[in-house]
């Protein structure tokens, strides 16, 4: 039987935001970084601000880069010097042809609404994947839909 996998070929996966600093973090962050100079960090103390940061579940966002500025730090200073990587930015869009647009979508739409997705006979889904195959929607180079069988 064939199993629909993905939809949209190459779309990427975005890591959650991070969460809001709790008051124990910000305290945490606070009394961290009272315990360094600013203008005299070394690798090795950026490591540790970023050691005692993660084990304390402290995600690297907006609010920690404001919190560490308010201490007199740059995040993205401390970050480098510790080795630690930038967050990734959002992912590529997907290439040309893998995007559905409305019509793409109204197409999905009519094909699907004459059928109990609920309750779905292989002969339903062969019907379903034919017509698919039929709006251009897969079984070409550039559909929306990717397949395994």
């Amino acid at each position: 039987m064939t199993d629909i996998a993905a939809v949209g070929g190459q779309g990427g996966f975005r890591p959650p935001p991070p969460k809001p600093l709790s008051d124990d973090q910000k305290n945490l962050i606070s009394e961290t970084l009272s315990n360094y100079d600013p203008d005299n960090l070394t690798a090795e103390d950026a490591k540790a601000i970023a050691t005692t940061f993660r084990d304390a579940g402290i995600q690297p966002g907006k609010e920690l880069a404001s919190a560490m500025e308010d201490a007199g730090f740059d995040a993205r200073e401390v970050g480098e010097l510790a080795g630690v990587k930038p967050p990734k930015g959002p992912p590529p869009p997907p290439p040309q042809g893998q995007s559905l647009n409305t019509e793409g979508l109204q197409a999905i739409e009519d094909i699907l609404e004459d059928y109990d997705l609920s309750d779905l006979s292989e002969e339903d889904e062969e019907e379903i994947l034919s017509a698919f195959e039929d709006a251009g929607l897969i079984g070409k180079e550039g559909s929306v839909f990717n397949l395994t069988v």
